[in-house]
């Protein structure tokens, strides 16, 4: 019987802490956020403090119906602990963390009074602190030629160890996962809602694999809470901020994309855009602030998206080899056919030609 007991306070985590006082109905996520700005890893504090006290620093917090709330969270802590701790322990069976503001990583910290205070995290934690990350967003209604580019971005950045970064949605967002995915990439997707939603219904296999392949579905908002309009616009400046390049591959001048780009340019983040014959309604937006637009269905293009994504992958200290792709096609070949020695030192005298040609054109 004992096993039902909850823990003492002051050995309750912060996940505990959190999903306990998120259950009290009244206080929200912006209470929360308010409790957790101010007392950090350490929010058991808060069953700590007697009813009275509770209430007076609710209302200095501007938590509203504080007297309510505190009542609650006196006369309930043992309910409330004990449904913390049961909550976390079926989210860790399903490969959850609950990331405290201690744990949350540098790129988000650094947004200072707009950074996340918490983090749900599905998969690999890990990999919010990889280098280079490389956010590709677009709207949820792609032409094919926005499909197409998407691909054709994703056959670019599949050499190199980045990291990408998209929100989930229908359209542009699934089709870069899906890509990205196919060519071994990993994945970080922010939701609009809580960590056990999946919405759309539609991007649920894309979303198994990207946990599956060492990636990570990321929500700062409570498991149960339901998507709304603003929390989608307040995850696209999370992209933003984790990302070293901001593509925004297709997306009207007014829409969701639009404000990840006006992020990306509030945190100083390269912004990449995609031009193609017909109409994009962001380009114009991206040209008139001066952010490079590459046409990304000729060689030229491919190859200066190809020369950026390898710069940053060299400056943050990574292998930098854009041919991974190749050599692990050929290997494959060579191993199913039996090519002489006389075969091979033909191909690496082709290759060598190749080369040559290149480098005295581009010279």
């Amino acid at each position: 019987m004992f096993d039902d007991l909850p823990p003492p306070i002051e050995h309750i985590s912060f996940g505990v802490a959190l999903l306990a006082l998120g259950r009290v109905n009244g206080i929200g996520q912006v209470g929360l956020c308010k409790m957790v700005a101010k007392y950090g890893d350490e929010l058991w504090k808060i069953f700590q403090i007697p009813r009275r006290e509770l209430a007076e620093e609710m209302k200095d917090l501007g938590i509203k119906d504080a007297v309510r709330l505190s009542g609650e969270v006196d006369n309930g802590s043992r309910e409330l602990i004990s449904h913390g701790q049961k909550t976390l322990n079926v989210l860790r069976s399903r490969n959850i963390s609950v990331l405290s503001p201690s744990a949350i990583p540098n790129r988000l910290k650094e947004l200072e009074t707009d950074a996340p205070l918490w983090l749900f995290v599905e998969g690999n934690a890990d990999v919010l602190t990889h280098r280079p990350v490389i956010a590709v967003v677009g709207t949820r209604n792609p032409t094919s030629e926005g499909k197409r580019a998407a691909d054709r971005i994703a056959k670019v950045l599949s050499p190199y160890p980045v990291a990408i970064v998209s929100g989930l949605a229908d359209g542009i967002d699934a089709e870069v996962h899906d890509k990205t995915l196919q060519r071994d990439l990993k994945n970080i997707a922010f939701l609009g809602h809580g960590i056990n939603l999946v919405f759309p219904e539609q991007t649920a296999d894309i979303r198994e694999k990207i946990v599956e392949r060492e990636g990570a579905v990321v929500s700062e908002y409570l498991p149960n809470q339901n998507y709304q309009k603003q929390q989608f616009v307040r995850r696209n400046r999370l992209q933003a901020a984790l990302a070293d390049i901001v593509i925004p591959v297709e997306a009207k001048i007014q829409s969701g994309t639009a404000h990840t780009v006006r992020y990306a340019r509030e945190y100083g983040r390269m912004l990449i855009g995609i031009r193609w014959q017909g109409a994009n309604g962001i380009v114009g937006d991206l040209v008139e602030h001066g952010d490079r637009v590459i046409d990304i269905f000729t060689p030229k293009g491919e190859q200066e998206l190809n020369s950026i994504v390898q710069e940053l992958v060299r400056d943050t200290g990574e292998d930098p080899y854009s041919l991974k792709i190749v050599e692990s096609y050929i290997l494959k070949e060579l191993s199913t056919r039996s090519a002489s020695p006389k075969d091979v030192e033909r191909l690496i005298e082709a290759i060598r030609r190749t080369v040559q040609k290149e480098s005295s054109t581009n010279g």
